[in-house]
Order: C-alpha cells, then structure tokens, then sequence
C-alpha cells in the first residue's frame, strides 16, 4: 500500500513538472507569435483554414450539367475537379480534401433532389 502511495506523489510531482514545462513553452511560442506580427498564434493552432471549394449555389449547378447520362460518384468528382482545375494544381492532400467536399457536395444533392440515384449506383440529374 505504501509503494503505491509513493507511486502516486512521485506521478503528480512529475506531473506538474511537466505542465510548468508546458507552460514555459507556451510563453516562449506566444511571444515569438507577437514578434513575427500575428495576431494569434498560428505556431500552435492545429487547425487549418477553411477553404471553399464551390460558390455559392456552383456545386448543383455543376452536377447537374454534368451528370445529364449517368455517371458512377467517383466519376462525377474526377469531372468536377477538372472543371475547376483542382486536378492539376492542388498538392495531393489537398485534392484529397477537396475529394471529400465533392463528395459531400454530391450527397447532398442526391438528398435534395438535385441529382437522382439508380439501382446500379449511378447518379443523374433528375
């Protein structure tokens, strides 16, 4: 009982040695985000930005044009990226990124009517 007592105040001393470690390098990083000019600190946010693949009512339009004969999903997404020329100019991990939003984008046109789904899998427009 007494080593497992032990255990424990050893773990949360190294505990919070670690977290006043954390701590120091959370200031160093936000003052070297204030001296580089930002705002906020793009050093330790995991986020990206969000990018918008289509405007504002683009992405129906676009089905629809090209899914008049019917044409499987994967199909459809490989046209509409070479129609906004994502194909040949976006890094791999952003055409990725931009492969799901086409995806996406293509759901939900089969949801609303946009674009109708056969027994095959194929989608056309309606």
């Amino acid at each position: 009982m007494q080593s497992l007592t032990m255990l424990v105040s050893a773990l949360e001393s190294r505990r919070d040695k670690v977290a006043k470690e954390i701590a120091k390098i959370d200031s160093r990083l936000t003052t070297l985000a204030r001296s580089l000019g930002s705002s906020r600190s793009r050093v330790r946010t995991a986020q990206t930005d969000r990018r918008q693949w289509f405007a504002q009512g683009e992405a129906p339009q676009l089905l629809r044009r090209f899914a008049r004969t019917p044409k499987p999903p994967a199909d459809l997404v490989r046209t509409l990226a070479a129609v906004k020329g994502y194909d040949r100019s976006l890094s791999g991990r952003l055409y990725k990124r931009f492969e799901t939003a086409a995806f996406m984008a293509v759901n939900h046109a089969v949801r609303v009517g946009v674009l109708k789904r056969r027994r095959d899998g194929a989608l056309a427009s309606r």
